[in-house]
Formats: structure tokens, C-alpha cells, sequence
């Protein structure tokens, strides 16, 4: 579980819901609205952002292994997928060609994605991003600011057969 073995002690600072998230043995699914805003479509598409949008249906499947997670993120008929691994203390996400590194923390009961560097196949890219997930109801916020390329917002809820079968 790569959250759980990022954040350690603080793991437990988060949010229930977001605990649960994070805790899926095996995997799990989630769906809820995003909206996507591209300010440079062409390199968002080479590097595998979604497409602008507003209030798209979004379904998020996490496969879970002990060292890595496999996240399909269905923005309506755009499939995006990435490997998330825990790498010399940062998480490690690829994304087709792009790899970025990702400082994690629990902030309070909030949980904070920052980038520490990013590349795009072997060339570093100057790209920055943030990330962002809180509780919300029985659901969570998430947004993901990506500089050069866009950003997007939405919620999100386990089905109910997840909150009781977990942690």
C-alpha cells in the first residue's frame, strides 16, 4: 500500500474516507463529476492529460499490489492509467511517457501531492504539479493543478461496500 508506506505515522492524521481510499486491498473503484481546464492542449494530450470538460462523469479504479498501484482514472470514454510506487521516500508516478516524482503528506486531515521533478521519456521537464484530496461528506474533493498544461477538480465516493470491508 503505497500511501500507507509514504506517510507512515501520519497516514492516520488523514480523513476516514481518504484512509479508506488509500487502504483498498487489492484494489477498489470510485466514481463522482470532474470538470478539466487545458491551457496547452497538444502537450496535454502528448503526455496524457484529459480533454477540457465540464462536470464529465469520472470512475476511478485502483489495483493495489503491496509496491505499486495501478490507477485507471475514466474521465466519461478518455481512459487515463498510471503506475504509482514508493521510490527513496517519494511516490513515483508514470503516466505513458511522462514520470513524475511526488513528495507526499498528510496535511491534517487533508492529503498533498507536490512535484520534486518530472521527465518526459529521458529529458527533464519543467513542469510542477499539485495535488490535492479532502473529505467531503461521505466522498472527497480532489484537484490537480498541472503548470503548462491545465488543471482539474471533482468529487468523488466509494460504493458502500468498501467502508465497511476496510482498514
Amino acid at each position: 500500500m503505497v500511501y500507507r508506506q509514504l506517510l507512515g505515522d501520519d497516514f492516520e492524521k488523514l480523513a476516514p474516507v481518504l484512509q479508506r481510499l488509500h487502504s483498498i486491498r487489492g484494489g477498489g473503484s470510485a466514481s463522482g463529476r470532474v470538470s478539466v481546464v487545458c491551457a496547452n492542449r497538444w502537450l496535454a494530450r502528448l503526455v496524457g492529460f484529459p480533454a477540457a470538460c465540464e462536470n464529465l462523469p469520472m470512475q476511478l479504479e485502483v489495483e493495489g499490489r503491496d509496491d505499486r498501484e495501478t490507477w485507471t482514472r475514466r474521465f466519461g470514454n478518455d481512459v487515463r492509467r498510471s503506475v504509482q510506487r514508493c521510490e527513496n521516500g517519494l511516490m513515483v508516478e508514470d503516466l505513458g511517457p511522462l514520470r513524475v516524482r511526488f513528495r507526499v503528506f498528510a496535511d491534517g486531515p487533508e492529503l498533498r501531492l507536490e512535484s520534486q521533478s518530472a521527465r518526459c521519456w529521458i529529458l527533464p521537464v519543467p513542469v510542477r504539479v499539485r495535488a490535492v484530496e479532502r473529505a467531503s461528506g461521505d466522498g472527497w474533493e480532489f484537484e490537480v493543478h498541472v503548470e503548462w498544461l491545465g488543471s482539474y477538480r471533482g468529487v468523488m465516493q466509494l460504493p458502500d461496500s468498501h467502508s465497511s470491508a476496510l482498514s
